[in-house]
């Protein structure tokens, strides 16, 4: 058993896919739910229901991540990446690093993909 995991201990490092600091541990963190495939956009309305002070947020330090191309892939053999990738904003404000009303962050979500196995005609199917 204490051969199994080193084995895969080893199997891990020597893979080169793991990141060192993730994205997921940086401090001030928002998660944001996209259901559908669109151009979101983040306000001060939006930040101020997330229970941030728009005053305290610079729309253009505003990063967004998230995992491109929906869901993951059915095969283990596929590259996918093992952190959250940079997502393209557009950002309309001034530049005086406070988030002001009428200011607006865009981004764009891909379709999320949902897979469910149909019994019928046993297969996985997609929408």
């Amino acid at each position: 058993m204490q051969y199994k995991f080193l084995l895969l201990f080893i199997i891990l490092l020597s893979n080169g896919q793991l990141v060192a600091q993730s994205v997921l541990n940086k401090t001030g963190l928002v998660k944001i739910a996209t259901t559908t495939e669109g151009v979101y956009k983040i306000d001060y309305e939006f930040l101020q229901s997330a229970s941030l002070n728009p005053n305290q947020v610079d729309p253009y330090k505003i990063q967004i991540y998230g995992m491109q191309g929906g869901s993951l892939p059915q095969a283990n053999s596929e590259d996918y990446p093992t952190d959250p990738q940079p997502i393209s904003i557009e950002v309309e404000a001034n530049s005086n690093a406070v988030f002001e009303q009428g200011e607006v962050v865009y981004f764009y979500a891909d379709r999320v993909q949902n897979v469910y196995f149909d019994f019928e005609s046993e297969s996985y199917q997609y929408e």
